[in-house]
């Protein structure tokens, strides 16, 4: 059953949205954009997604997607003609905050792709959904309303105004479905009030309970795609595996080379981390302030505040983790680098990652098991950097 088949259900949500304050972007009607880009952008747009290599594709198994880097023939030129058709319907000055290649196909696993929700972000973001190539027509829902739109097409929407999601179907085998998303924010960001926040969860979650999608993911099914068999090795980058997207302290994301080797180095240089172990650490407020950026981002739906940055050399005779409450009574959220060595496999309430040299997993030392896989006497220090987060309010 899809809202947009049943009138009465229309009608229904209608009347619920009616009786609620208006949120921002919730009147943003998607704009349907045509021949967005050249043919040669386009070709050399669909060479990257055709010959991306497993390493490079980052799986999320639970959505059935993997997500790419993608560069263009001219990067700037690209920013600045999405930033002025989006800007121009807005009325508003926008500009471009990420740029992301999506590739949906059921070769990365659960078919339940896109279920009805709206984008939970900090502040004010429309989407510009811009559609590569597609061997399937699959329609994208907002509200009460479906659009479809083809190749070299793009669709933009209030993402935090509207609750939207993709009909719930199981694409055919061998389907790809190839996305570019833009995320542009106001000149001038426009926070997300908690008022907005709390009516769009209550919107999605009509939605959702009056629509059947495919059957709901069991705990085990996180870990079992259906297409990909032994996906962490053939996908290094398996990525973002979450038991329960509405709780971040048990959200796992995954993200390598998350700093870079210049960076990495400075750090080392500045901080002389051979004479620290297991101590609070204070470094640059650049640095810093990328990782609470991040974080924000990351747990939109919920107040959390930078609380330290910790460090730690863990070993098999040191296999402290940084808890700072072992009572519990505070929920604290954590950004961990994995700083030296090049991999590192651990288990997070019992499930296995395998964490590369400069990459980043999101996680809560307060509220899940950590353990680190294969240590012995003569294996090296894994060298740790926590940034943590108090989780001062669930939304």
């Amino acid at each position: 059953m899809q809202i947009i088949d049943n009138k009465q259900i229309a009608q229904e949500y209608s009347e619920f949205v009616a009786k609620q304050p208006q949120v921002p972007g919730q009147n943003f009607k998607p704009v349907l954009f045509k021949n967005v880009f050249s043919q040669d952008e386009v070709n050399n747009l669909k060479n990257q997604f055709n010959d991306a290599t497993s390493d490079k594709i980052k799986v999320q198994s639970y959505a059935g997607l993997g997500t790419l880097g993608v560069n263009f023939l001219d990067r700037d030129s690209v920013i600045k003609k999405i930033e002025k058709l989006a800007s121009d319907v807005v009325g508003e000055e926008l500009e471009v905050l990420e740029i992301g290649g999506t590739r949906y196909s059921p070769e990365f696993g659960w078919y339940t792709k896109l279920g009805p929700h709206y984008d939970a972000r900090p502040v004010e973001m429309y989407v510009f959904d811009y559609h590569l190539e597609s061997t399937e027509n699959w329609g994208l829902f907002f509200e009460n309303e479906r659009f479809d739109f083809g190749d070299n097409e793009a669709l933009m929407f209030s993402g935090t105004g509207s609750v939207h999601w993709r009909e719930p179907i199981q694409l055919k085998e061998n389907t790809k479905i190839d996305l570019l998303f833009f995320w542009l924010q106001h000149k001038n960001p426009k926070p997300v009030s908690e008022e907005h926040r709390e009516i769009m969860k209550s919107r999605s979650v009509f939605i959702q309970d009056r629509i059947q999608p495919p059957p709901t993911l069991t705990k085990n099914d996180w870990w079992k795609p259906i297409k990909i068999s032994n996906a962490v090795e053939h996908y290094p980058d398996y990525t973002k595996i979450s038991i329960d997207q509405k709780n971040p302290l048990t959200h796992n994301t995954f993200y390598t080379k998350f700093i870079n080797n210049e960076e990495v180095n400075n750090f080392y240089l500045n901080y002389n981390l051979e004479n620290k172990n297991n101590e609070f650490i204070e470094i640059s407020d650049d640095f810093k302030n990328q990782i609470i950026n991040f974080m924000t981002h990351i747990h939109a739906e919920y107040t959390i505040k930078f609380k330290n940055i910790y460090f730690t050399k863990y070993s098999i005779n040191n296999k402290k983790i940084f808890i700072d409450d072992n009572n519990k009574k505070n929920k604290i959220v954590s950004f961990m680098i994995i700083l030296k060595n090049s991999k590192l496999k651990c288990l997070i309430d019992n499930k296995e990652f395998d964490l590369t040299k400069n990459g980043a997993i999101t996680m809560s030392p307060t509220h899940q098991n950590f353990e680190v896989l294969g240590l012995n006497e003569n294996s090296e220090n894994v060298e740790l950097l926590f940034f943590n987060f108090l989780l001062e309010k669930e939304n």
